[in-house]
């Protein structure tokens, strides 16, 4: 029966042993996964970072392409009313210089009417 007893204590021992183990092959794998995730955690937040940071930039450079735009839209504004002003004073200046070329001839030929 001690024989017995023995054998099944090693027995038992060796299970042990086995399941001890069992939990270390087990607590290294899971340290190694929560290493990983944490990593993979890590790694998606620069990247949320990152991109970020790059939309930022983007508005950034929107806003400044709209801001010049803008500028360029009134200074265009500002070149067609100048042209449209001066258009306008040559229409009146030439009006005003055929009324007289019209009268100057008329009177001229009235002149001439009366030799």
């Amino acid at each position: 029966t001690l024989k017995l007893l023995r054998t099944e204590l090693r027995t038992l021992r060796a299970e042990l042993d086995h399941s001890q183990s069992i939990r270390s092959i087990e607590r290294k794998n899971a340290d190694r996964s929560e290493t990983r995730l944490k990593r993979q955690v890590a790694d998606a937040f620069e990247e949320i970072t990152q991109n970020q940071e790059l939309i930022n930039s983007l508005r950034e450079q929107i806003d400044l392409h709209g801001q010049t735009m803008e500028e360029s839209r009134q200074d265009w504004l500002e070149r067609i009313q100048w042209y449209e002003d001066q258009w306008e004073e040559m229409a009146n200046k030439n009006q005003i210089g055929e009324g007289e070329v019209c009268y100057v001839e008329g009177s001229e030929g009235d002149a001439s009417d009366a030799d």
